[in-house]
Formats: structure tokens, C-alpha cells, sequence
């Protein structure tokens, strides 16, 4: 057996990398082996972008209100995963990351960039996806830091 990164398959042979080489390898004999796919993965990260309006909060008090967000997101991890179907809620959350924070990302017209980025199962992916907006916007909102808003000159 060997591991490799295959590239492509045609109609007789698979194509891949190992580390140190390229494989061909006919396809008689990969039909034949047991194939594990170790890119597979059961959940999908999610990164839910934020821009925060730049000059008006301390970066301190930003990186403290998507810390809450993010604990607000683990919080209602399992409640979510059950809404959405998954088997097992309470344990699927528990075999997931913990949600993390990242910024300032960016800093430009648009405002200070920050993401939470969390890990949700494949069929909960949006309803995730609408539990970590809602985190960050309600941990925001509580701390009254202002998301960036469009000029009204940009609105016409």
C-alpha cells in the first residue's frame, strides 16, 4: 500500500503525487486496493466576516465582544445541530472545535476586518451559519460597537 494525492484518473491508470514522487498506478490495481480519503472531512468551517467601524472602539473592546460571540456560538452549538437534524446533537458539538476569533484582519474604507470562524457539520451548515451571525451581531450590538454602515453617498 502506499499514500498518495492523486491527481487525476483516466480510463486506465490514476495519477498521483507521493512525497517523493509522481505515481501512476493502473486502475485494475486501485479497484482492487482499500482506498481511505484523507481529506475527507465531516464538518465545514465556517467564516463569518465582520467589519467594525475603524476610529470609534478600541481594539480591546472588539476582540472582547467576538470572544463572547464565540463563546455564545459553542453555547448554542448542540440546540442548533438538533433544530437541523443532526443525530446526536449534544455529542456532534461536543466533537467540534471550539469557535476562535481573529482580527483586526484588514483595516481600509470598509472598516476594521474580523472573523469568527467555527466548525459546523455538513447539514447544519447554514443553520451554523445563521447562529454565528446572529453571535456576532447580538455580542456586538451588547457592547455597542458599531459594524460598518454604508455612506449615504454610496447608497444613491
Amino acid at each position: 500500500g502506499q499514500t498518495l494525492e492523486v491527481t487525476s484518473i483516466m480510463s486506465f491508470v490514476t495519477y498521483g503525487k507521493n512525497a517523493t514522487s509522481h505515481v501512476m498506478v493502473p486502475n485494475a490495481q486501485v479497484i482492487g486496493a482499500t482506498i481511505a480519503n484523507l481529506s475527507a472531512r465531516p464538518a465545514h468551517l465556517l467564516i463569518v466576516p465582520v467589519h467594525v467601524r475603524s476610529g470609534l472602539h478600541p481594539c480591546s473592546k472588539v476582540r472582547k465582544a467576538m470572544a463572547t460571540a464565540a463563546v455564545a456560538f459553542d453555547a448554542a452549538l448542540a440546540d442548533t445541530l438538533e433544530r437541523a437534524g443532526v443525530a446526536d446533537s449534544a455529542a456532534a458539538a461536543s466533537r467540534l472545535p471550539k469557535a476562535s476569533y481573529f482580527g483586526p484582519l484588514e483595516v481600509g474604507e470598509r472598516g476594521m476586518k474580523w472573523e469568527l470562524r467555527c466548525e459546523a457539520p455538513m447539514q447544519a451548515q447554514l443553520h451554523c451559519t445563521g447562529l454565528a451571525n446572529e453571535c456576532v451581531h447580538d455580542a456586538l450590538m451588547a457592547a455597542s460597537i458599531k459594524m460598518y454602515e454604508a455612506a449615504p453617498e454610496c447608497l444613491m
